[in-house]
């Protein structure tokens, strides 16, 4: 092969290169996709930060309108507790999204959410959103809660028994406990502290407003402050 067209092959590689590089930038990203993604285990959550990082602006608008403060009021709760009872599929399942996140916990302790909750469904539901599991998988189940020293619990159904999170600042920071609703909260944080923008430092600023135990509000506010911190570096190198 000539000189001239090593030359043209080395060009055309790089061209090309070039182009789907653009093209992945200006790609039309199916943000709520990407965003269930997040949640997911490897590979498809590293590939869900490496596409919404490609847009930085409208990834945080949107990740605005995700990102809501771990805060569960009692009217709220009382609300969406109701709910998780409802004969209608469509009204429970509504309310267990919500609550994966906004986690009963959040207002009130494990023992007491026990206590009341006595009868199924909603109670088989209330496990499975603190156990993390998909619903369903305890319908019908009578499940009771029992202590095992040390201010631990396990949940109990028929012979079996599983570990029962009682402690706000343990969940999603244990290796036996992860919480993927706000395992992916965590890494959205960490990109938007990435994109180090004033606009990504005001949602991790609203975000850092939740519970103080809960650990995407605590990972916020570290981030907060570390953005923080660089822009006002950056302001005062810029004179």
């Amino acid at each position: 092969m000539t000189f001239h067209r090593v030359c043209l092959c080395c060009s055309i590689v790089f061209f090309l290169g070039f182009i789907a590089d653009a093209c992945w930038a200006q790609e039309k990203l199916d943000y709520e996709q990407l965003w269930k993604d997040l949640e997911k285990s490897e590979p498809d959550s590293t590939v869900a930060i490496l596409k919404l990082a490609q847009q930085p602006e409208e990834t945080i608008k949107f990740l605005k309108s995700k990102l809501i403060p771990l805060i569960l009021e009692k009217e709220e709760f009382e609300k969406l507790m109701k709910q998780l009872g409802d004969k209608d599929e469509k009204t429970w399942r509504a309310a267990f999204i919500k609550l994966s996140y906004l986690d009963p916990r959040l207002f009130t302790d494990l023992e007491s959410l026990m206590d009341r909750f006595e009868e199924n469904p909603t109670r088989s539901r209330l496990v499975e959103i603190l156990s993390d599991v998909v619903p369903g998988t305890y319908a019908g189940k009578d499940i009771a809660l029992r202590k095992t020293g040390n201010g631990n619990y396990n949940f109990s159904s028929g012979g079996s028994s599983w570990w029962a999170e009682g402690k706000i600042e343990r969940l999603n920071s244990q290796a036996f406990f992860l919480k993927k609703k706000w395992r992916r909260a965590t890494r959205a944080v960490i990109l938007l502290e990435h994109f180090g923008t004033r606009d990504s430092m005001r949602v991790l600023l609203r975000l850092s407003s939740g519970h103080e135990k809960a650990q995407p509000t605590r990972v916020a506010k570290a981030a907060a402050m570390r953005l923080k911190a660089k822009l006002k570096k950056e302001k005062s190198d810029a004179g």
